[in-house]
């Protein structure tokens, strides 16, 4: 050991001990070893605790006059731990509403209060706010509680919660959120669970009916005194760009988003509460992607006030972050969006402009909603699986989660992963669009060219939105889709195909007049010579994967069916790699 004059190294080597029985505490409870019989005093479980003895001495050295080597190495870590703590980063959870729901009733049927599931929304509210503020516990131990494993899982999650450092916990996301009772129910569920400092509760507005619903339900939320009193004058809301695209395309799932959020900014300012988006998008412009600059256009004034949070994930994780140089310039490019968001944001559209992207939106669910969900007979939903690989996708590992949110029903149970992946593979790139092609043609035929054009040039929102499209339908290639028809579907199959296609080459021409080019990415000659270069791999992978998927459904041996199934992965790893954007 160190003497009283070796001061700095005596400090260092208690450290190191408490970073080591850290470091062993973590260990075990990760191996399900620890017991949690008692506590290790010497397990750090805060910043603070391991901020305190550098600080120390960093102070003394500069005291002392050394403050060139205060600044080395050991500024360098002061840095590093303010930065990520004790835990590198913090971790969100995220959950089903129904889940939280189905938690609450077996706890209010246990404890003979009824069946919460059957309570309406306001009789629910009434009893989480008080249960909010009661001091009585709630949670009957297991043996009183008659509850599936459903219902075990969530109750775990919670009190596993309540076992970890509150700094290493961060938002609590609720998928399919759609009332004020699906937070509170987190919130109570946190509280009585013995969370010491609950995660803030993000819902999570996904499909076009809960969006237009968001901004009623956080008024109603904000109205429930119990709650708003405990959450500081702020709170974080999660949108959707998948689910809502899925559902009823992409003009009226970016416009239900941008009136969305102008409508939730006026909940918060009349509560007094700082509202901040987390923006739920995927890699591909299906799923809200694209570049940077595009996407933060379809962003209201507002709502980007010097912060933006976002997911990042799919390729485009290597894409953003695959080395340091990448990584700063990520990195750069979103302080420099968010920054000049927040000092200039984009100009608010008249309502002329507003009237007609909504004429716009309900025109385009409208026709992606009877080719989708209302075809004859269920024909599209027969087309779809018969001429992508949504099949071969689903047994795959290339996703966080199921390709199902339920193992029944149609393409309405299908996330939006698969549903995005799948069109891509076959370069049909339907979910970006199909609906938007039509809603624009029939207005440029009723005569309102010109007044597209002129929310083009004048309306950032409306040129992002164009400008997206254009991008997305630049690398579908109706060739390609021909070719896994003619190997995959049935005559009746191609026919819808057919007018698929027809409907792309409308989407095409209509986006070309509204944006005056005569060429698609005309004015983005760099981002097409790009992609041209690609292609003739792109091609070379989608002969084989059209090959390997027909002769898939010819039943073959097990033997082939492994090398089959092989190749395929590899095509669709390929053709995902090939078009940059598809996660």
């Amino acid at each position: 050991g160190g003497g009283g004059g070796e001061p700095y190294r005596v400090l260092l080597m208690a450290l190191r001990r408490r970073l080591y029985r850290t470091r062993v505490k973590m260990e075990e409870v990760y191996l399900g070893h620890d017991s949690g019989a008692e506590e290790d005093a010497d397990v750090l479980t805060s910043q603070a605790q391991l901020l305190a003895p550098l600080e120390l001495m960093y102070r003394s050295l500069v005291t002392v006059g050394d403050r060139v080597l205060a600044n080395g190495t050991l500024l360098d870590l002061l840095r590093r731990v303010r930065t990520f703590g004790i835990c590198l980063a913090k971790m969100d959870i995220r959950q089903e509403s129904d889940r939280h729901s189905e938690a609450i009733d077996a706890i209010t049927r246990a404890l003979g209060l009824g069946r919460y599931l059957e309570w309406d929304e306001e009789a629910r509210i009434a009893w989480l706010s008080a249960e909010l503020v009661s001091p009585r516990p709630l949670i009957p131990d297991a043996g009183t509680l008659a509850a599936d494993e459903r219902v075990k899982e969530v109750l775990a999650t919670f009190a596993l919660l309540a076992t970890l450092p509150p700094e290493c916990l961060g938002a609590y996301c609720i998928s399919m959120a759609r009332s004020a009772s699906d937070v509170l129910a987190v919130r109570l569920l946190q509280v009585k669970s013995g969370v010491k400092s609950p995660m803030r509760v993000a819902p999570l507005f996904e499909t076009r009916e809960d969006l237009q619903n968001a901004p009623r339900v956080v008024a109603r939320l904000f109205s429930v005194a119990a709650y708003k009193g405990a959450i500081g004058g702020f709170h974080e809301v999660m949108l959707g760009y998948s689910d809502s695209s899925k559902d009823a395309g992409k003009f009226a799932s970016l416009w239900e988003l941008h009136v969305a959020m102008e409508k939730i900014l006026e909940a918060g300012r009349a509560a007094g509460v700082r509202i901040n988006f987390f923006h739920g998008r995927g890699g591909s412009i299906g799923r809200g992607g694209g570049p940077l600059h595009l996407a933060l256009l379809s962003q209201p004034a507002g709502s980007i006030a010097g912060a933006y949070r976002v997911t990042v994930q799919g390729e485009q994780i290597q894409a953003f972050l695959a080395s340091t140089e990448l990584a700063v310039h990520t990195f750069q490019s979103y302080a420099i969006s968010v920054l000049e968001h927040t000092i200039s944001p984009p100009k608010l559209p008249t309502d002329a402009q507003r009237e007609l992207m909504q004429q716009l939106a309900d025109a385009s669910a409208k026709a992606f909603q009877a080719q989708v969900y209302q075809s004859e007979d269920g024909i599209f939903s027969r087309y779809f699986h018969a001429a992508t690989p949504t099949s071969a996708l689903a047994s795959m590992n290339l996703g966080s989660r199921p390709a199902k949110r339920k193992a029944a029903g149609g393409i309405e149970t299908l996330r939006a992963i698969p549903w995005v992946f799948a069109w891509t593979q076959t370069r049909l790139h339907l979910p970006v669009w199909l609906g938007c092609g039509a809603a624009l043609a029939e207005r440029i035929a009723g005569g309102g060219l010109a007044e597209l054009r002129d929310a083009y040039s004048t309306w950032p929102f409306f040129r992002g939105l164009v400008d997206l499209m254009e991008l997305e339908l630049s690398k579908a290639e109706p060739a390609v889709s021909e070719y896994y028809d003619g190997r995959l579907c049935t005559p009746d199959l191609r026919a819808v195909g057919d007018g698929l296609r027809s409907a792309l080459a409308q989407a095409k021409a209509a986006v070309m007049e509204v944006a005056g080019h005569a060429l698609l990415l005309e004015n983005h000659p760099l981002a097409k010579q790009s992609f041209g270069l690609r292609q003739p791999y792109l091609l070379t992978l989608h002969a084989i994967q059209g090959e390997v998927m027909a002769r898939l459904k010819k039943e073959p041996s097990d033997a082939e069916r492994l090398a089959l199934d092989d190749a395929m992965t590899v095509t669709v790893q390929g053709v995902a790699a090939g078009m940059q954007n598809t996660g």
